[in-house]
């Protein structure tokens, strides 16, 4: 594992929940959070099953929000 993902995890995190927060949701949050997930923050050598339950739910909650959020955003710009 690359010592500085937790961190790039981190910082892409927060940015992608600063613009969540700063306005309404934009394609600006989506994309920092998406681009979040490719620095998994945990060991990467480990398979997906052999993780700890709490990892993999972190990263499935993560993934279910980023998939949420771009369905709303589609459906306001369809709707």
């Amino acid at each position: 594992m690359a010592p500085y993902n937790k961190y790039l995890y981190i910082a892409f995190v927060a940015m992608g929940l600063y613009f969540l927060v700063s306005k309404e949701p934009s394609w600006d949050s989506i994309s920092f959070l998406g681009i979040a997930l490719a620095f998994d923050p945990f060991d990467q050598d480990q398979p997906w099953g052999q993780r700890p339950v709490w990892q993999r739910g972190i990263l499935l909650v993560h993934l279910m929000v980023v998939l949420g959020l771009v369905g709303m955003m589609l459906f306001a710009s369809f709707g």
